[in-house]
């Protein structure tokens, strides 16, 4: 972390940002520096990948720490059968794709954003249509439980 803070010091990095600390990893470096803050830790999320609501999100949003979701898709799973029935009757409702959804689904609390691979523009513009609107709280709510029945899980 030391060095971290050199290259921040040097002008080599803006930021010092972690990857899939959990809360007493991100305890530890935190106590290393003495000069800046951790702004980042990168975790995966998504409505069927929920085990940082639990510490690490809450811990996040304490600290100041921006959480980057990355596979809100699941890896392009959660667009598959059986759950893009689910989340094309959710999506109806508002207009929006399945991705949109579940990106929307993501990024639904403060201090989360998220990173979705995609290799052509037309994905893009389709992922960038999850942002700037709302889901009813119901539907934030009940989603994971209707991906996972209809999963069998």
């Amino acid at each position: 972390m030391r060095a971290l803070e050199n290259l921040v010091d040097e002008g080599k990095i803006r930021f010092i940002g972690v990857s899939n600390f959990n809360v007493r990893e991100l305890e530890e470096a935190m106590s290393c520096l003495s000069k800046y803050d951790i702004v980042s830790n990168q975790v995966l999320y998504n409505p069927m990948d929920r085990l940082i609501e639990e510490e690490i999100l809450p811990f996040c949003r304490k600290n100041d720490i921006t959480v980057i979701a990355y596979r809100p898709l699941g890896k392009g799973l959660l667009l598959q059968d059986p759950y893009r029935k689910i989340l094309l009757e959710i999506g109806a409702k508002y207009g929006k794709t399945p991705a949109q959804v579940l990106i929307n689904w993501v990024i639904r609390h403060e201090g989360v954003i998220t990173l979705a691979r995609t290799m052509k523009k037309e994905h893009l513009d389709e992922l960038l249509g999850g942002i700037g609107w709302k889901m009813n709280p119901e539907d934030y709510e009940k989603l994971p439980e209707l991906l996972s029945r209809s999963a069998g899980t």
